[in-house]
């Protein structure tokens, strides 16, 4: 689903204060477009009566960081349906610019996977798993069979991570001035790999918004996959 939203108030929080000024970040940025691909976008949508479906902002402090950006660049977020009612907006192709949402304009990609994938990805790999092991709590983890971490790998992890490089793909073959790429935490490890595949020049960074793992206890926890995770994110060129 692509859709474009605008608004005065909800989403747009007042610049932090970085030393940058707003007219030094125009010049850095020029007329590139920033592409953002995080597991939660900045709209999310409920189901509600009447057949309806009001959006409200995005939960979560990457949200609230990465919107003041929008006063500066043109950006296209890349975001997972999380819940029912995102798949339904999803399906229904539908525009939310009444909403009244952003104050710039902002292209909103949502990215939906089969809801037993998205499960596995979610509620099994990356939040019990991956939050924990970054946060040195492994040993806090409920004893897990290998069979389920690696299924949840296989028919969840792998597979969202692989639907949101596609519609990266496909927002890097628009015709305008070459886009930066912003891979957003330990939900998309691998989504860097996989743009690298097809598309060997895209500028590519992926910023982890959680601690790192000690060493020697950390990654290592998952087995011969903490490979995978490392060689994901070394495809980043930051």
């Amino acid at each position: 689903m692509v859709t474009t939203l605008r608004s005065p108030n909800l989403l747009v929080d007042p610049p932090a204060d970085t030393g940058v000024s707003g007219d030094e970040l125009k010049a850095l940025l020029g007329d590139r477009r920033i592409i953002f691909a995080s597991n939660r976008g900045p709209v999310q949508y409920a189901l509600g009566g009447r057949d309806e479906l009001p959006p409200k902002r995005g939960q979560g402090a990457l949200v609230t960081s990465l919107t003041s950006l929008l006063r500066y660049a043109r950006v296209t977020w890349v975001a997972s349906c999380m819940s029912a009612g995102d798949r339904e907006a999803a399906r229904r192709q539908k525009c939310a610019a009444q909403a009244s949402l952003l104050e710039e304009s902002l292209r909103l990609r949502m990215v939906q996977v089969p809801a037993r994938a998205y499960k596995r990805h979610y509620q099994i790999f990356a939040n019990p798993i991956l939050w924990f092991i970054h946060h040195s709590l492994a040993g806090h983890l409920l004893t897990r069979p290998a069979s389920l971490v690696k299924e949840a790998w296989r028919w969840g992890y792998m597979p969202v991570n692989r639907a949101m490089a596609a519609a990266i793909l496909d927002e890097l073959a628009q015709p305008d001035t070459t886009p930066w790429v912003f891979i957003h935490d330990y939900h998309l490890y691998l989504t860097g790999h996989y743009v690298r595949q097809r598309a060997p020049l895209a500028l590519l960074l992926h910023f982890v918004h959680i601690p790192w793992p000690a060493p020697g206890e950390g990654l290592l926890k998952l087995g011969p996959l903490w490979r995978e995770v490392l060689h994901g994110l070394l495809s980043n060129d930051i």
